[in-house]
């Protein structure tokens, strides 16, 4: 025979697992949009708020939501990226 207790924290291990993957999907979700929306701003003209889009994009893939200096790197690397005639909104 199986134990209340048992059956409680398979209950509770099951719950705990399902909250897992519906939080990663979640965050894999939301990165996807901002790395969308970053890539959107990139197209356009706006340097400032391709900027701003950039830093909470890398943030977002950090567990610390630090920015790296690679990932500062990145960034302005795709800013070299954009249209020259937008060089007036650095």
């Amino acid at each position: 025979m199986v134990s209340i207790n048992f059956i409680i924290f398979i209950a509770l291990a099951g719950a705990a697992l399902i909250w897992a993957i519906i939080y990663c999907l979640s965050k894999s979700k939301n990165n996807i949009d901002l790395k969308e929306y970053y890539e959107q701003c990139l197209n356009g003209i706006d340097k400032k708020k391709a900027l701003e889009a950039g830093r909470v994009y890398y943030k977002s893939l950090r567990n610390n939501s630090v920015l790296t200096t690679c990932d500062e790197m990145a960034i302005a690397n795709d800013l070299s990226t954009m249209n020259l005639t937008n060089t007036h909104n650095s």
